[in-house]
């Protein structure tokens, strides 16, 4: 099996959520584990890769970052306040590219913690570095996105203007979708309602 490492894209300013959803909790939904939302989403990610890089936003508040302490991670400064998505998967994939010894590179977004495990390992047990996977559920595609290192390249190249879904589709022909019965791979938590749909 290649080595992959794990990306965690955590820069983002929760807009739509009013406030900073990685320190949010799951209370809404008694079914969920009361943990900050990215304590939930790190700790499933840390369970499947050993290398993790994790974005986090540029003059981080110290109480996110407090949060990180107990993790094995490296941990990337977004470039600017007002630093993209593309952006700063583009700034990750050059300091990763940089350590030249992974063969591809799982994409997470922090705001996505129900993800399966067993998911997680599945995905990367098909990863190659000639191929992006990614998983579907009902037809619909999702997260993890696993980019090969022949591609960190064209990733890193990404501008503020420019989506990675964008150059996703170029790279159509290189795309495996792997079939999961996993809802978690879909459901990203972009308003406090959000929890309500796991």
């Amino acid at each position: 099996m290649p080595k992959t490492c794990a990306l965690i894209l955590a820069g983002g300013y929760s807009k739509r959520f009013k406030k900073d959803k990685r320190l949010s909790l799951g209370e809404q939904n008694p079914a969920l584990n009361p943990k900050p939302l990215i304590l939930r989403s790190l700790e499933n990610v840390s369970s499947c890769y050993q290398d993790i890089f994790l974005v986090h936003r540029k003059n981080e508040n110290k109480d996110f970052l407090k949060l990180l302490e107990k993790f094995n991670i490296t941990c990337l400064s977004a470039s600017s306040c007002t630093a993209s998505l593309s952006q700063n998967l583009s700034q990750a994939l050059k300091e990763i590219t940089s350590k030249n010894t992974f063969e591809a590179c799982a994409i997470f977004l922090a705001d996505m913690p129900n993800i399966k495990q067993e998911t997680i390992k599945i995905l990367s047990k098909n990863a190659k570095k000639d191929l992006i996977l990614r998983p579907s559920y009902k037809e619909k595609q999702g997260h993890p996105v696993i980019i090969g290192k022949d591609f960190f390249e064209q990733f890193s190249a990404l501008e503020s203007g420019q989506k990675p879904q964008q150059e996703l589709k170029k790279l159509k022909n290189h795309l495996k979708l792997i079939q999961t019965n996993d809802k978690g791979v879909i459901v990203d938590i972009d308003y406090p309602s959000d929890y309500l749909k796991i």
